[in-house]
């Protein structure tokens, strides 16, 4: 919204007896820069009534009205959007609204919601550029959240790198001996028994590392 401009001028309302009179003249002049002074006030009293709009005097109205603290480095478009988050965290809340809300105070992704709902918990990974504001996020957390679930924070970091490991190998020879048993009927009558022995060769690797 565009700051309205006035030309305030109070000879505009004399009557015409008094246009030309001298006295009225010089008292225009006097009190049309009182009145231009009072009218950039109320317009910007009117301003001050949307967050968005709000000076560094309004905002500091509004934090003093909903309890915020703001730290000397935010700026006043952050604590805009933090006096916008208070106002909006009246619940009912689903998930995907306060990550909406998050993307819009924070940035886009810069705080990502994730909820484990057997543990009863709520998850805010926030990027390591915003992890000083993890206790302010946590407070605007704890207004939409459900009390039942508990709120925590993390901050993930993604790492490309290569690993090198080392192994040794031991090579074991193991030999089992098996009988081997064998009939052979001869005659009908009589019966021979003939035991060999079969040798059988098994190698196992074992690899460990180190």
């Amino acid at each position: 919204m565009e700051a309205e401009i006035r030309d305030v001028r109070i000879e505009r309302y004399y009557p015409d007896v008094l246009i030309n009179s001298k006295e009225f003249s010089v008292l225009s002049k006097a009190v049309d820069p009182e009145l231009a002074n009072v009218w950039k006030a109320l317009w910007k009293q009117f301003l001050n009534t949307f967050i968005y709009l709000l000076d560094k005097g309004g905002a500091t109205r509004w934090e003093s009205m909903l309890n915020l603290h703001p730290a000397v480095t935010d700026s006043l478009d952050t604590r805009r959007k933090v006096i916008l988050a208070k106002i909006n965290s009246s619940l009912p809340y689903t998930h995907r609204s306060f990550q909406l809300t998050l993307n819009g105070i924070y940035g886009e992704n810069n705080v990502k919601v994730s909820l484990q709902y057997n543990k009863y918990e709520c998850w805010l990974d926030i990027t390591a550029s915003l992890l000083y504001r993890s206790s302010a996020i946590k407070n605007l957390a704890s207004v939409v959240i459900p009390a039942n679930l508990s709120i925590l924070v993390s901050n993930t970091k993604y790492v490309v790198f290569e690993i090198y490991s080392g192994l040794s190998m031991r090579m074991f020879k193991h030999i089992y001996i098996h009988p081997g048993v064998t009939f052979n009927i001869q005659n009908g009558s009589k019966i021979a028994c003939f035991y060999s022995l079969t040798i059988k060769k098994m190698r196992h690797i074992k690899i460990r590392s180190r």
